[in-house]
């Protein structure tokens, strides 16, 4: 980092370049779309941002599906996940990563709501208290009294149906919505927020199970706001 946090930078291992990932106080780009929600909802229940899977700062979460099932271009792989699911992926459910904790790609509606979905070293989360403020929703989740992480999300774009199809062209059921989020978690700490900016489709499956499924990552919001474009 520079000056105590304002700008924080890294190293992209596999093109060899250094790249400015934080500036505190960086002027935002908006997109400025009318009627978006603040919310997602589905059945009157909103959606809470622990409930959308990120790729990792470590990116070790995409690494571990890669390495289950057998993917071997990464790269393509972590900013393109939707193309996978009933591809190279060949079921939504959660692994057990290497690390010995369960993660998830795919987010099985009814246990999002049911508070059944895993994380870290917790085995069943419950239904944190989710807060809505500054057309961002936030939950925390606590390990320890002491150790807690924040969640929170917010809707920059709304895709349509055919959109959100084209970039999960192997999936067996019907987007019935898909949305462009900002959405990103803090632990505490100078580097702040760690953000990424994904498209996620709502899914209804043959079984008519509901999926929340990651089609499209983006590390830089220009970048999202660009492909919206």
């Amino acid at each position: 980092m520079l000056d105590s946090g304002s700008v924080w930078y890294n190293k992209d291992k596999e093109k060899d370049k250094w790249h400015i990932f934080g500036i505190l106080g960086a002027k935002k780009e908006d997109l400025n779309h009318k009627n978006i929600p603040v919310t997602w909802e589905y059945e009157g229940e909103v959606i809470p941002p622990h409930c959308l899977s990120t790729p990792w700062m470590s990116g070790d979460n995409y690494e571990d599906f890669a390495d289950k099932f057998k993917i071997k271009n990464y790269d393509h792989f972590s900013k393109n996940p939707g193309l996978y699911f009933d591809n190279e992926i060949s079921d939504y459910e959660p692994i057990m990563a290497s690390w010995g904790s369960e993660i998830y790609l795919a987010t099985s509606l009814n246990k999002c709501f049911k508070g059944e979905l895993r994380f870290g070293g917790i085995e069943n989360i419950g239904s944190p208290e989710i807060k809505i403020e500054n057309k961002e929703v936030e939950t925390e989740i606590c390990e320890t009294e002491y150790v807690c992480q924040k969640f929170s999300y917010s809707i920059l774009a709304e895709l349509s149906s055919d959109k959100c199809h084209s970039l999960s062209t192997h999936v067996k059921g019907n987007c019935t919505k898909a949305y462009l989020v900002s959405i990103g978690d803090y632990s505490g700490g100078t580097m702040g927020w760690d953000m990424s900016y994904n498209i996620y489709g709502l899914f209804s499956l043959s079984n008519e199970q509901k999926y929340i499924l990651p089609l499209k990552n983006f590390y830089k919001k220009n970048d999202a706001i660009n492909y919206i474009k």
